[in-house]
């Protein structure tokens, strides 16, 4: 786990090394473990990078580094990268280091951009061709590594970290759509996946890679994806259960592979406690050190969840950190500095903290289990889809399954007739809702806008994301690829890359991700039950009590408690009046927007 960054000079000038050296220097905590930066003849490309030792600890592994005319600097790991290696090695490659980046170089050279086909990693790297003159820009296909960027006619900018892309000399501009979204729904990402909230800052989406010719083209190309429509609904819940099981865990093994010391991060939820049960089965010997927020006292706490899973597994060495009001007014600046764009709630901040706190005890890697939420059915807000896919296909469960649903999470979904429109008639749905959107804006003309007329005009909404609400699937493909998941993910890596420690991410085996999405959505969703496979899977494993657990947690924190802190509401209050002099925002939203929306603001702004 690294930091990145590069300036290639598409006008024929050559690079200010100053500047990628504030970019470099900038993401010190990415990479403490040393830096390098590379220049080609010309001098009209410079690449830097940030080093965090993981894989091959000595001086070999420093970055940028050279390969049969090829140079990277690489953020990220390639899992599978002694078994690409073995292949590698059999063709007549030769090998100088141990690390997972000469690999990739290799693999590079052998097949070019068809290289990305064969790893099963995190990644955000640039590779460039000596011979071709062209730079190779590629991100992993979930978006669990960073990469930004700003290019015009003279000058293409990346780096791991939007911070970066100010420290080469682009001028700081929030993105009024991007703000508007924000004050209105609180969204923190756009439909079009290269938005920031910066003008001119883009990044790289996930599944994507950019060629940047010398001559100053680039060329974008989306090099995987899933087609979620194609289900085989012949496989039987025991074959399934079996092959999730063996991609999870050969996905669990090849994230182990480190040369520093493994923990995991333990929320006490379905998630995280089965990757770490399934390492203290398998590392029986040693001790398995978990990181906890606990928030003792407070509702929604999990520490017993934790004990729990120790009382079935003796060889859990667990550690607790229990942030409070105080702790986040003293690294509020600090979190916003890390995170560069606005979060979503102070659950972040606990994530913070759990970071800090394996660093405090020597633990590198953290393995994860975020990313199953998404597309396992692990919210409760995927049931209403669920319901109207059974519906829709006249499935003669669905009003067995409608009851199972109500009492066991207590919610209840009502088919009624503008529902039923939409579900057996979309096409005459979509031509009825066009009519009424377009007599409710006509009537809703005159709403405020939260920002002030003289700072921006919005201009009509931008179409929305091409989901299908009552197709299962479609909602878990969206909400992994362009909703919540990418949220999180960008958490995940500022939080842990804040103390130079990385997040690696099991459930997010792209085989893994594949092969669920070919199971019929009863494997997912079954009995009243979210993540049911999931379920079925560990039950011999995990502890009753949490593998048949009903709620969701997550890191969840007593927020409401915390702005109530004295301290918080000054903070916020001098904020509210900073925002005012700018002459942004409408005076009743500055009124009246709640508190955490306002220091986000006031960082963003600042």
């Amino acid at each position: 786990m690294c930091g990145i960054a590069g300036i290639y000079k598409l006008d024929n000038s050559t690079v200010n090394k100053n500047a990628l050296g504030a970019m470099t220097d900038v993401i010190e905590h990415r990479g403490p473990d040393g830096f390098g930066y590379w220049f080609n003849n010309k001098e009209t490309l410079g690449l830097g990078h940030r080093r965090l030792s993981i894989i091959d600890l000595t001086l070999a592994g420093k970055q940028p580094m050279t390969y049969m005319g090829l140079v990277i600097t690489f953020n990220g790991e390639i899992y599978n990268y002694i078994e690409i290696k073995k292949g590698l090695e059999n063709k007549g490659y030769k090998f100088f280091t141990e690390t997972d980046t000469e690999v990739l170089l290799a693999l590079y050279h052998l097949k070019g951009r068809e290289c990305l086909k064969d790893l099963d990693g995190m990644f955000s790297f640039a590779i460039w061709d000596e011979k071709k003159e062209e730079l190779f820009c590629a991100r992993d296909r979930f978006g669990e590594k960073p990469f930004y960027y700003y290019h015009d006619a003279s000058q293409f900018i990346f780096g791991s970290e939007i911070k970066q892309i100010f420290e080469a000399g682009v001028n700081k501009e929030v993105k009024e759509e991007m703000l508007h979204n924000y004050c209105v729904t609180e969204r923190l990402n756009s439909n079009d996946l290269k938005e920031t909230f910066y003008k001119n800052v883009y990044q790289l989406p996930h599944s994507n890679f950019v060629v940047i010719k010398s001559n100053g083209t680039l060329h974008f190309e989306k090099y995987w994806d899933i087609n979620y429509s194609e289900q085989n609904k012949d496989i039987s819940l025991n074959d399934a259960i079996n092959t999730f099981n063996e991609l999870l865990y050969t996905s669990v093994k090849r994230r182990m592979r480190s040369d520093v010391p493994i923990g995991t991060s333990l929320s006490g939820g379905l998630d995280s406690t089965t990757i770490a049960a399934y390492i203290c089965r398998n590392n029986q010997t040693t001790n398995l050190n978990t990181f906890t927020a606990s928030f003792l006292g407070f509702e929604k706490d999990e520490t017993k969840f934790v004990k729990i899973l120790k009382s079935k597994y003796s060889n859990i060495n667990d550690h607790y950190v229990s942030p409070t009001d105080m702790d986040l007014i003293q690294d509020l600046q600090n979190l916003f500095f890390h995170q560069d764009e606005p979060i979503g709630s102070t659950s972040i901040y606990a994530q913070y903290r759990v970071m800090q706190l394996a660093k405090q005890n020597q633990v590198t890697v953290l393995l994860d289990g975020q990313g199953a939420d998404e597309y396992l059915s692990g919210y409760n807000q995927f049931w209403p889809v669920r319901l109207r896919e059974m519906y829709a296909s006249g499935d003669s469960s669905y009003l067995k399954e409608k009851q199972n649903v109500k009492e066991l999470i207590g919610f209840e979904q009502n088919i009624g007739l503008n529902l039923s429109l939409m579900i057996k008639h979309p096409n005459l749905h979509k031509r009825i809702s066009a009519i009424k959107n377009l007599v409710s804006k006509e009537k809703n003309s005159n709403t405020k806008n939260p920002l002030s007329p003289t700072y921006f005009q919005l201009k009509g909404e931008k179409e929305t994301d091409n989901v299908n609400w009552s197709s299962l699937n479609s909602v878990l493909y969206h909400s992994i690829f362009s909703e919540g998941l990418q949220n999180l993910l960008r958490y995940a890596d500022r939080n842990s890359m804040a103390h130079s420690r990385e997040v690696r991410l099991p459930f997010l085996s792209h085989k893994l991700v594949e092969f669920v999405f070919s199971l019929p959505s009863k494997y997912k969703m079954d009995n009243g039950w979210s993540k049911y496979i999931l379920r079925k899977s560990q039950e011999n494993f995990l502890p009753e009590e949490i593998c048949w657990r009903k709620e969701k947690v997550g890191y969840a924190t007593p927020q409401s408690y915390w702005m109530q802190n004295k301290k918080i509401q000054e903070i916020q209050q001098d904020n509210r009046s900073q925002l005012a002099t700018l002459k942004i925002f409408d005076k009743d939203f500055l009124d009246t927007a709640d508190s955490w929306k306002i220091l986000n603001l006031a960082h963003l702004l600042s």
